[in-house]
């Protein structure tokens, strides 16, 4: 009977130190999410970390930056995520233009203001004489800008008459039949929008405001207002707007998103938008703009928007139906679903994790294994940035990335493989070691593709514009409203991103569509508008 009675103490025992070993397991995750919230709400929001600064200072003490595969990387810049941009080092920085070659590149008009002497100063000094002008001497240059001005155009049609005609309805022998007495008036020009007044350049104005500076449409009206240009309510303004983007842009975006899915590389991720006034079949849950853009090495640089009613990755397969590819997305596991796609997964959100692992992690072992990490992504880094300031082909990418990416990746998940993660005291930690381990095919894919980029972060750069949007817009009042505002978005964007100038481009493409303004637009006009080409680029291009 004592034994019985002490092995059930010992099983009672044991029932409450696993309770309590549970306890503090969750207690320990509890306070790592509290810490990881208030960091996240109070803290800087840069990922850059203190160590970068020094490395940073070291790498400008340090001539010889060439990265090889047994040593860290130097680079002078190297937490600067962007790594898709070209960045030399040991360049000399290219002077900046004068006035006189900005004012000749950008072929502006220049006034010339002749400033002479009051008659009391023209008088010499030294002998009395009178001072006569005998040269010029260029100061300075001054610019003074101008306000937009509304030009107004009122279409006044001629008429015309057979006078032949009227002579012979005059004499009563002539049959009226045959005399043309009915007048022949000259028709005016198709206006933009049915029932409207609004012409293309006030339409691109407003679109460009709208969907590249997120200004809200009230206030974009006030601002007009001011300037002078024009009064017409928030109301008319987005319906002008809405039907712009489905009369003339929507076939355009058709056409983005055949060539889109035509290409083997796509980037792609998604934000929530919030939609007030919803279809009554909608599921009250959030709406989502989702993004799809070619690679940084591409052919065609498009950039599209798609917005949905969720986040399920049903919307990603339906929009990228028929792509047959790799596809550089985060570790959403909805993806998946995209038929026919190489998911390649970011290594930005990895080291991210690891950023927030080793913010909140309290054990000193643990929180040294994951600044270990975190130094072998930032070399990653620095030798991707390093590479995308040579100028090399796709054979020499890869054997760029086997030389030297290959080792360091290889030497990182050799260290997360070595972790014991059941006996790990951070689950934060723990979470991010087996996101790795479990997504590791995916990361090792831009070693064998040298068009697909380590990191997502051209993706996340062009949300910003959305998010900060829906800062300012705080919503979108309709679903037409939303998916004009998608629409928008990807002419907007694909055009900048091909170097145009966004108001001229928005203005041709609505010009050269209005004929088929209430008809199907022919295949070969819309192929005559898109970004790459060389007549746009001659008209549409940034003058600077």
């Amino acid at each position: 009977d004592a034994l019985k009675d002490n092995r059930k103490k010992d099983e009672i025992i044991h029932s409450l130190t696993e309770q309590v070993e549970a306890a503090n397991t969750t207690i320990a995750s509890l306070t790592e999410q509290i810490t990881l919230m208030a960091a996240q709400r109070y803290a800087k929001k840069s990922e850059k970390r203190s160590s970068d600064k020094k490395k940073d200072d070291d790498d400008s003490n340090d001539s010889d930056s060439t990265p090889s595969s047994g040593s860290a990387p130097e680079s002078d810049s190297s937490k600067k995520l962007n790594t898709h941009r070209p960045v030399k080092k040991n360049r000399t920085r290219k002077p900046k233009p004068t006035m006189k070659e900005l004012i000749e590149r950008m072929s502006l008009d220049v006034e010339k203001v002749v400033i002479e002497l009051d008659e009391d100063k023209r008088i010499c000094e030294y002998c009395g004489h009178e001072l006569i002008p005998f040269g010029q001497k260029h100061l300075r240059y001054g610019i003074e800008a101008e306000l937009p001005k509304l030009r107004v155009i009122e279409y006044v049609g001629v008429t015309y008459g057979c006078p032949n005609c009227h002579e012979k309805a005059a004499d009563s022998n002539t049959p009226l039949d045959e005399c043309t007495l009915a007048p022949v008036a000259a028709l005016a020009p198709r206006p933009l929008l049915p029932g409207s007044w609004a012409s293309a350049s006030l339409l691109a104005l407003a679109i460009a405001f709208k969907t590249l500076y997120q200004i809200p449409t009230n206030l974009l009206i006030t601002m007009f207002r001011e300037m002078g240009m024009f009064s017409v309510s928030s109301g008319t303004l987005c319906s002008w707007i809405i039907s712009a983007a489905q009369i003339y842009f929507a076939p355009l975006f058709d056409r983005l998103r055949e060539l889109l899915i035509q290409s083997d590389h796509i980037q792609a991720d998604e934000t929530s938008l919030r939609v007030i006034n919803e279809s009554v079949t909608r599921r009250k849950t959030r709406s989502f703009i989702w993004q799809y853009r070619t690679a940084d090495i591409c052919e065609f640089p498009i950039v599209l928007f798609d917005c949905q009613q969720g986040r399920s990755g049903r919307y990603a397969a339906e929009f990228l139906k028929g792509f047959e590819g790799t596809l550089l997305v985060d570790g959403y596991s909805g993806c998946s679903q995209i038929e026919g796609a190489k998911l390649a997964n970011c290594w930005v959100h990895a080291r991210r994790y690891f950023i927030e692992a080793s913010l909140v992690c309290r054990n000193e072992t643990v929180r040294g294994q994951a600044q270990e990490a975190l130094a072998l992504i930032d070399q990653l880094f620095d030798i991707e940035q390093d590479m995308s300031g040579r100028e090399m082909n796709l054979d020499e990418r890869m054997e760029y990335r086997h030389e030297h990416t290959l080792p360091v990746v290889d030497k990182l998940f050799r260290l997360i493989g070595g972790f014991d993660l059941n006996r790990m005291s951070s689950e934060k930690m723990r979470k991010v070691c087996r996101y790795l381990l479990n997504h590791e095919a995916g990361l090792r894919v831009f070693l064998d593709d040298p068009l697909v980029a380590a990191h997502n972060n051209s993706v996340e750069e062009a949300f910003v514009s959305i998010a900060r949007g829906c800062h300012n817009w705080l919503f979108a009042y309709s679903e037409d409203g939303a998916r004009a505002l998608t629409v928008l978005s990807s002419i907007t964007k694909t055009a900048r991103r091909c170097g145009l100038n966004v108001l001229k481009y928005l203005e041709l493409v609505m010009n050269r569509f209005r004929e088929w303004r209430e008809s199907a637009i022919p295949s070969d006009v819309i192929e005559s508008v898109l970004p790459w080409n060389d007549e746009i680029r001659e008209l549409c291009g940034l003058s600077v």
